[in-house]
């Protein structure tokens, strides 16, 4: 599959193609890691735009992969193959993640693999997968602390649910949109507090609301405490050269250099050919239309998850409209909604239909 992907092709190369400039900082900050001394706390990158002109310090996700890549520099040299071969062994651990998060829930191996296949083999992220952005890794880390979440709702062993908010953390640390599952993952609960019933059988999801909420209030604070750091080493340094803002639809015409309609027809043209192939896409629309049909007999939980990551999704792109006209990349942290979306749709299909599912696919 890898070579399929043309991974095994592009082990050696350096930042290329689509977004070379984005990626090309990314390879810098791991490589003024390795020549400049490996202070964690002094990212910067080759473009001497802070400072006033001097210096290249600048951040915003938190570089805990460019250092480890840096720390491997160290071990094995500089060459491209080593950045590459941290990024495919997360692709690799997020498909083995997503294909265990889908087989808990739904108990069929060949629908769980097909399932897992259908969103790692989407062009965006296949194309991203071991390129030198962080936001593919992002995703798959929160796909793997899904898994864990679901291990964890079967087993009650508490370190399941501690590797989850730890999974989290490292998907929010690189990319903060991330954070959108544990904004879903709080909806549960408040649903929980306030009466709602959503475990299997009609039990708790959280049995003990406050402790099980815990580690996940400590994910948040770090996250919170880094780009609270990162914006004032920003400051400090006098650089905007990261952008750490939103730029909201109420405010559009403040922060981008183009119409909301400029935007629509940018992402139709150039980037939604490239989020879906035309048989996902059908599969996801067949997946959306069996829900609307039999969605009381779905997965509550499954069903509260789907809603807050697509009213996730919705405030994601309320928030950072502007950055769709540039970025395909923006839009990986949203396929949380597609996942849970098939994830729900398969569980009820093959719980429905269990007698002819197991026949067909077993």
């Amino acid at each position: 599959l890898l070579s399929v992907y043309g991974y095994i092709g592009l082990l050696n190369e350096p930042p290329q193609s689509t977004h070379l400039w984005r990626q090309s900082d990314c390879a810098s900050i791991a490589q003024n890691y390795y020549q400049n001394g490996m202070n964690f706390f002094q990212p910067e990158i080759h473009n001497l735009h802070a400072d006033g002109g001097t210096s290249g310090y600048a951040t915003s996700e938190c570089p805990y992969l460019y250092y480890t890549v840096a720390g491997l520099y160290k071990i094995f040299g500089n060459h491209p193959w080593v950045y590459r071969s941290v990024w495919t062994l997360i692709f690799i651990a997020g498909a083995i993640g997503l294909y265990l998060f889908a087989l808990t829930l739904i108990g069929n191996k060949i629908a769980s693999g097909a399932l897992a296949l259908i969103i790692i083999s989407t062009p965006v992220i296949t194309f991203y997968g071991n390129s030198y952005l962080p936001d593919v890794p992002a995703l798959l880390f929160v796909v793997i602390g899904w898994a864990l979440f679901f291990r964890w709702q079967v087993s009650q062993k508490r370190w399941q649910l501690y590797l989850t908010a730890l999974f989290f953390l490292l998907g929010g640390l690189l990319k903060i949109t991330a954070f959108m599952s544990l904004f879903a993952l709080a909806g549960v609960w408040f649903l929980e507090i306030i009466g709602l019933r959503l475990g299997k059988n009609s039990g708790k999801v959280f049995p003990m609301p406050i402790r099980d909420a815990l580690p996940f209030l400590v994910s948040f604070v770090i996250a919170a405490a880094w780009y609270v750091w990162a914006w004032k080493y920003n400051h400090e340094h006098q650089t905007s050269y990261f952008s750490m803002r939103t730029c909201p639809i109420w405010d559009f015409s403040e922060c981008a250099g183009c119409s909301i309609a400029d935007v629509i027809h940018q992402v139709k043209i150039m980037w939604v050919p490239h989020l879906y192939s035309k048989v996902a896409a059908g599969i996801f629309l067949a997946a959306f239309t069996y829900l609307l049909i039999f969605i009381k007999r779905a997965n509550k939980l499954l069903l509260a998850l789907t809603a807050f990551t697509l009213l996730g999704t919705l405030a994601y792109m309320a928030l950072w409209i502007g950055a769709f006209f540039d970025h395909d990349y923006y839009f990986i942290n949203l396929y949380n909604t597609p996942i849970f979306l098939l994830i729900t749709a398969f569980e009820l299909a093959y719980r429905q239909h269990a007698k002819y599912t197991s026949t067909i696919i077993a």
